[in-house]
Formats: structure tokens, C-alpha cells, sequence
């Protein structure tokens, strides 16, 4: 079971914070904090919020299951079908890495799409256009490309051969 003061409590002590300090940074009282770590009262997602940018942990990391420990290791022994989400199942993720591998002509979906935040892409193999509303950018093997304000997009294998793109989207905090 979750347990959201004993996890902020901890993570306050490891980085050397007082509560009088954290509560001040995260604008809430310090009587209210020490509530907090002993499970007295909850806080506000929006304070909850402030404290893991304070803290710099994903927001996530109060809701997780699992220790946070900076570093996770997903090993995959089956082949990929048009994409897989590489981190999925992990609450305190900030970014979304995928993996995309196209037959030759095959798209990644029949209508353009759009996320929130940012988004990078990195071809690992073959040559794919980026439909970005309009207009239409061809890539090939060790070409990359940023969308600072993602708009509807899509990808699509134009080669010959399987593409593969490494694709990340960032989560708005």
C-alpha cells in the first residue's frame, strides 16, 4: 500500500531538507508537512506537485509501488509490432521512449496524431516521412528531428527494407 508521508519523509531527509525549509519552498507550513509525513492529513496534488519539482522526482514517484531509484532496467525478448512503449508500467517517467519498427510502406496510423510536450525522434534504420499537418519531411538512417510544439504528425515507411525510429515524448509536468 502506498504510503505518501513515510516515501516524502524519507526523501526529504535524504537530500538534508528540514521540514521548516521544504515548507517553505513548497509554500506550505511546516506543521502541515510533519501532518503529512505522519499520515495525518493529505496533501493537495498541488502541493504534492510543488514538493516532487522541490525534491526532483516525477510526481509519480509518491504513487509508485516501487523504490525510485533513478535508474530502471526493462529487458525485451520479443519482436516488436509496429511500436512499444519502452517504459511502460513506470509511474515516475517524465519522458515516453518508443520504439517504432515499419514495414516497408506501412504507417503509424491512418490519422495524423498529437501529444502533449515535446518530442524527439532518431531513425536507427531505413528511410521514413514525417507528416507534420501539411508538410512532409523525409528522413533516413542517423537523421533526428524535434518538435518543440508537437501538431498532428505521423510516420510512415518509404524504403524498401523495416524501419526502425526511436521516438521520445515528454510529459508535461
Amino acid at each position: 500500500m502506498m504510503n505518501i508521508g513515510e516515501r516524502l519523509k524519507g526523501l526529504r531527509t535524504k537530500k538534508g531538507l528540514s521540514l521548516e525549509e521544504l515548507a517553505k519552498d513548497a509554500e506550505v507550513s511546516a506543521s502541515f508537512l510533519s501532518q503529512v509525513e505522519r499520515n495525518i492529513v493529505s496533501p493537495s496534488i498541488k502541493s504534492l506537485k510543488r514538493i516532487s519539482h522541490i525534491l526532483n522526482v516525477p510526481l509519480g514517484y509518491f504513487f509508485s509501488e516501487e523504490e525510485y531509484k533513478g535508474v530502471v532496467l526493462i529487458q525485451r525478448r520479443k519482436k516488436i509490432k509496429v511500436y512499444e512503449e519502452l517504459t511502460k508500467g513506470i509511474w515516475t517517467r517524465r519522458i515516453v521512449p518508443l520504439i517504432f519498427c515499419l514495414l516497408s510502406k506501412e504507417d503509424t496510423k491512418d490519422k495524423l496524431s498529437s501529444h502533449e510536450g515535446e518530442e524527439a525522434g532518431y531513425v536507427v534504420k531505413g528511410k521514413v516521412e514525417l507528416e507534420i499537418g501539411d508538410k512532409i519531411y523525409s528522413l533516413k538512417e542517423g537523421d533526428s528531428v524535434y518538435l518543440c510544439h508537437p501538431k498532428p504528425h505521423r510516420l510512415k515507411n518509404i524504403g524498401r527494407g523495416n524501419a526502425i525510429v526511436f521516438w521520445v515524448v515528454s510529459k508535461p509536468h
